[in-house]
């Protein structure tokens, strides 16, 4: 008989789009648990959690840059303290780009049953 496997890492993951510094750029709205099921490595700061509120986020080196290495950035109507900055380098980031961003999702994993893309939801898990 066949072992089910154990559910290690999951993230909900919602990707939109959201004006940021007079542009229109990718957004990804993530768990915690995204950045290691992406092996996206930061090069300042640190994740964010759950626990310290929804606006928070994690940039790309080349969106910091642009900004001016900000502590906060405007994305859509909202302000976001930038909590990480991440390496674009070696990391799996196939639905965005080195200028994009990565913020708190504000929907639950058992919410998320729909793979899509742009304003839709998918769930990033790994099976041991």
């Amino acid at each position: 008989m066949e072992k089910a496997g154990v559910m290690e890492l999951v993230s909900p993951i919602i990707y939109t789009d959201e004006r940021v510094l007079g542009q229109t750029r990718s957004v990804v709205k993530a768990g915690p648990d995204y950045f290691a099921l992406r092996g996206i490595k930061l090069t300042e700061g640190r994740i964010f959690y759950p626990e310290e509120g929804k606006y928070r986020a994690v940039i790309g080196e080349d969106l910091y840059e642009e900004c001016g290495r900000c502590h906060m950035i405007r994305i859509g109507n909202a302000d976001y303290r930038i909590t990480g900055v991440y390496q674009t380098v070696d990391a799996d980031l196939s639905e965005m780009d080195d200028s994009g961003i990565i913020i708190p999702a504000d929907v639950s994993v058992s919410y998320l049953f729909t793979y899509g893309r742009k304003g839709t939801g998918d769930i990033l898990q790994t099976i041991l």
